[in-house]
């Protein structure tokens, strides 16, 4: 939509300002002498278009939304939240011992896995599975770090790759006890955890983020996330004295 262009000119303090009494006088009347074009006006028109809605009278007027009244809304949502006077703040990670709280996804391998082993029947649900590699995930992590600890590591051997993924420490003892809260039969919990010291192996990682360690810096494969930050290295500009 082009607007026209007016050359900027001084005002004249000894010419009288015309006082407009009808609206009309604005779209070329003798009171103005130069004609301004509104584009709010085809704004404004594409907008009814779409608001507007013809009625069975012929009318149109701007629909308004229907309300419906819930009788069961106070029984379904009963007033009984006390503000507190502090932050709500959230307890220490205490549900990785229930499947009320999965922290684990399936991926396409995991998902290609399951559907091989179930081979048509019903041996093992997706979500149980979630929770079995959550499981093993976070007894391996605790008894690898207390493993480190006891050898007198430090903090930067414990939190290496190397040391994140290593099975090692966990026996297979251990792991199939801590899958015994899985409530499936001796041969599943052999089954998944097979499956899952392979794929760590494979990935040569743990299987869920919270347990992986930052990259280096040095790292410069761009897909590569959770990076630590580069130092940057300012050259020194001040002199040294040296009448110290």
């Amino acid at each position: 939509m082009s607007r026209i262009s007016f050359r900027s000119r001084p005002v004249d303090i000894d010419r009288q300002l015309p006082i407009v009494r009808d609206p009309t006088q604005l779209d070329g009347g003798d009171g103005v002498s130069r004609n301004v074009a509104h584009g709010h006006q085809d704004l404004d028109r594409e907008n009814e278009k779409v608001q507007r809605v013809t009625t069975t009278k012929g009318t149109t007027e701007i629909p308004t939304p229907n309300v419906e009244v819930v009788e069961t809304y106070e029984d379904d949502y009963k007033p009984i939240f006390d503000q507190p006077i502090f932050y709500v703040r959230k307890p220490p990670f205490m549900e990785a011992t229930t499947e009320s709280f999965v922290e684990y996804d399936l991926d396409e391998e995991d998902e290609e896995w399951l559907a091989k082993y179930n081979d048509g029947q019903e041996r093992l649900s997706g979500e149980k599975l979630e929770f079995m590699i959550m499981k093993l995930e976070h007894i391996c992590a605790e008894i690898t770090d207390k493993a480190f600890v006891a050898a007198g590591a430090s903090a930067a051997e414990r939190n290496s790759a190397a040391a994140s993924a290593s099975t090692s420490h966990l026996s297979r003892e251990d792991a199939l006890a801590a899958l015994k809260c899985a409530n499936m039969r001796q041969a599943v919990n052999v089954a998944v955890y097979e499956y899952w010291v392979e794929k760590r192996k494979q990935k040569e990682r743990p299987l869920m983020r919270r347990f992986q360690p930052p990259p280096p810096v040095t790292d410069s494969n761009p897909y590569t996330v959770f990076r630590a930050r580069e130092k940057i290295q300012r050259p020194q500009t001040r002199r040294k004295r040296e009448n110290d």
